[in-house]
């Protein structure tokens, strides 16, 4: 029942969400329809191309072909919305040190980890845990974001994937800690050995 209330406020929150820029949208377009004798005179000189996605961008919802929904899921809105491969690492490959190498895959990518903590702590107990560690890892510079799943359960996302691993250092250093997963890979801290 609580999943359920969950996943329908968030359906709820979406949709006031997209209210607001449809009607931020809507308001924008009557500024312009205020200038639009200026603009006018502009749009006649405008190619046939552009007059054409223009006449797109003024189609309501309701009337929208399957066609029409197509093409905009296809174009990207800005020259900055394309979608590029992401580059091979830039480290070349040592077998005395893998570490390294997959560190430089993960540069700059946002990464998340799951911690588990020994013991069956409450939901409180685990906040108060996340909240301890993260003063600690903002001691040594590592900005880790908590987030309580579930009792004894944390999850960490990191804005750069090659602080993951300084992440699960320090949760391997952490008496607390029970296993560490990620990328489907569990750590415990008994076999854990520290990255460089």
């Amino acid at each position: 029942k609580m999943l359920g209330r969950k996943r329908t406020l968030l359906l709820v929150l979406l949709a006031l969400v997209l209210l607001a820029e449809f009607t931020c949208i809507e308001a924008k377009k009557k500024k312009k329809s205020k200038a639009k004798p200026v603009e006018e005179k502009k749009e006649d000189s405008a190619p046939k191309e552009q007059k054409e996605e223009k006449k797109h961008e003024k189609k309501p919802w309701s009337k929208m072909t399957k066609e029409d929904w197509e093409r905009l899921e296809n174009e990207p809105a800005d020259e900055d919305d394309v979608v590029k491969p992401p580059e091979p690492p830039k480290a070349t490959f040592d077998p005395s040190n893998p570490t390294a190498f997959m560190k430089a895959g993960k540069k700059g990518k946002p990464a998340m980890l799951f911690a588990t903590l020994k013991g069956n702590l409450d939901k409180k107990a685990t906040e108060d845990m996340s909240f301890k560690w993260k003063n600690l890892m903002s001691t040594a510079a590592l900005d880790a974001t908590p987030y309580v799943l579930e009792n004894s359960k944390i999850l960490w996302t990191v804005m750069d994937g090659a602080k993951g691993y300084e992440l699960i250092d320090f949760c391997m250093s952490q008496p607390e800690t029970e296993v560490v997963e990620w990328d489907q890979q569990k750590y415990f801290p008994e076999h854990w050995t520290k990255t460089d």
